[in-house]
């Protein structure tokens, strides 16, 4: 593995998009339109706030993060996180 240690990833179900939409990329549209700066109590349907969103690696050359590359090269995919017990500090 390129990290050169046992990497680990919790996540959940991901959407998938395109990564470009009519000669842009699709951070650039995100952005464009405002759907980072969209407050959650401004969120009309909560189902929003929980529904999967696509992993991205920012604009302008990024790519689309996919899971199973990740695990293809050597990334443990985890279940969703719920819990974190911060009283053991054992790793560096």
């Amino acid at each position: 593995m390129a990290a050169g240690r046992e990497v680990l990833l919790a996540t959940s179900n991901v959407a998938r998009v395109p990564r470009r939409y009519r000669g842009r990329d699709v951070h650039e549209w995100s952005v464009e339109l405002g759907l980072y700066d969209q407050p959650t109590n401004r969120v009309t349907d909560k189902r929003q706030l929980t529904e999967a969103h696509p992993m991205l690696s920012g604009s302008h050359g990024g790519h689309t993060i996919a899971l199973q590359q990740l695990a293809r090269s050597g990334v443990r995919l985890l279940g969703r996180l719920v819990d974190v017990d911060c009283l053991s500090r054992t790793h560096r």
